[in-house]
């Protein structure tokens, strides 16, 4: 070889030594960025509650606050249906992102069919005191579910456990431990590295909080509902496909229409149908409190 051609070869490795560099250097700000930024990524809390019950028109509603097993205090809504008698209680686990006064339209759907309701603030959520995170969260619905049991003593097969988003995997974990009547998941998720690399693919080896919605399931012995629509484009259909075929028997797979979270309003009547379906109301001799 010349000594034009080492020369020339000697600058070519140069060359590529600083573009492999600068690429390096560039993966490790995203990825930084990224890891720096998980938590605004997963949790997007309303600091402020945008209406009351009463605002809105709820005459029968108790506005409560309970502690979590880590000091926490979480502030909630208890919903009486007005079509008595109630024949149970919908336990709602929201997704990370507003606050309880985004959830009125999903109240309605079990309150106008006799079913009594139970909305919270996650730690970290409007005026629930924390902050959130995916160990907090489970804590949290630990937390509402005694107060339920305890407080109110309402039994656990006359519960509903409904989550959409994040909100379905802890209720998918709670019902693991304690079977309610009725597992409802709306527009939920098989773990959220996977939903959020829908947006940004390097999620999927960077975020720390998996929310393992496919692995609780599996572990799941009431029946299930798995409700999703093929136009949500936060969390793609195939989410809500795989958790039905996970799920155990008793189940079933309700298409809806609408954007994430709009089933309550875009497809009101099958939602309800679906749920007073699966759900049977248990006997008084039948109640089962832990």
């Amino acid at each position: 070889m010349s000594s034009f051609s080492k020369y020339f070869f000697r600058k070519k490795v140069v060359v590529w030594k600083i573009i492999a560099g600068v690429i390096c250097g560039f993966a490790a700000v995203i990825l930084i960025v990224v890891w720096s930024l998980q938590s605004e990524m997963i949790y997007n809390p309303c600091p402020k509650l945008l209406c009351t019950p009463e605002q809105m028109g709820y005459d029968d509603c108790d506005v409560v606050d309970f502690k979590t097993s880590d000091g926490e205090t979480l502030k909630g809504w208890f919903f009486k249906t007005s079509h008595e008698p109630s024949i149970g209680t919908a336990l709602i686990f929201q997704p990370t992102s507003g606050n309880m006064s985004f959830a009125f339209d999903w109240c309605d759907l079990y309150l106008k069919n006799s079913f009594d309701v139970f909305v919270f603030d996650y730690r970290g959520f409007a005026e629930s005191t924390g902050k959130p995170s995916e160990k907090g969260l489970n804590l949290d619905a630990l937390a509402t579910y005694r107060y339920l049991t305890e407080e109110r003593n309402i039994a656990t097969n006359n519960l509903i456990f409904t989550g959409r988003g994040v909100g379905g995997a802890v209720a998918t974990k709670l019902a693991t431990v304690h079977s309610p009547a009725l597992l409802v998941l709306e527009g939920a998720f098989v773990n959220l590295p996977e939903v959020k690399s829908n947006l940004v693919p390097i999620c999927k080896y960077t975020i720390w909080s998996k929310f393992p919605t496919e692995d609780y399931i599996m572990d799941v012995h009431s029946p299930v509902l798995v409700v999703h629509s093929p136009y949500d484009r936060l969390v793609p259909y195939e989410h809500g496909a795989k958790l039905y075929r996970l799920a155990n028997d008793p189940k079933e797979f309700l298409e809806v229409n609408g954007p994430h979270g709009d089933a309550p309003i875009a497809s009101y009547t099958k939602y309800r149908d679906a749920i007073t379906n699966l759900y049977v109301v248990p006997n008084d001799d039948d109640l089962v409190k832990e």
